[in-house]
């Protein structure tokens, strides 16, 4: 009987031992899997920093040769829209002014004063009345109404 005994309770300790080593396995193995996806989001962050810096200095370059080719093109062609703008209006004015020119140089030559202002009165009311006669709509040519 006393042999019995021993037998079972060595069948116990056993089972107990076989049940501890099995639980301390499977809490090894979870630390395990934590451990690693503690590394995998580490890296993961690494990586994405990585390609962020990498993105933000090949920015930094890009603008730093745009700066570069900026500083190397001649003044001319570094123009703003501003200037462009404004170069573009004197070049109008500067063709209309010659145009005009050129139909009074035609218009003298013909005895015709193209684009000549009419002389003003002496009398105030006079050219009152000349200048209703004379409004928007008034026929004398165009040219003489182009403000510089």
């Amino acid at each position: 009987a006393d042999i019995e005994k021993l037998q079972e309770l060595a069948q116990k300790t056993e089972q107990e031992r076989m049940e501890k080593a099995a639980r301390a396995k499977r809490e090894e193995e979870e630390k395990a899997r934590k451990h690693q996806e503690d590394r995998d989001r580490a890296q993961k962050v690494r990586i994405e920093k990585r390609q962020k810096e990498k993105l933000e200095a090949e920015q930094r370059r890009k603008e730093k040769e745009e700066a570069q080719k900026l500083k190397e093109q001649p003044r001319h062609e570094q123009a703003t829209d501003a200037e462009n703008d404004q170069a573009t209006a004197t070049n109008k004015k500067d063709t209309i002014r010659d145009l005009i020119q050129r139909a009074r140089e035609v218009g003298k030559q013909r005895g015709q004063a193209v684009g000549a202002q009419t002389p003003l009165q002496d009398t105030e009311s006079s050219s009152k009345d000349e200048a209703h006669e004379h409004g928007p709509f008034s026929a004398e040519p165009a040219a003489a109404s182009i403000e510089y």
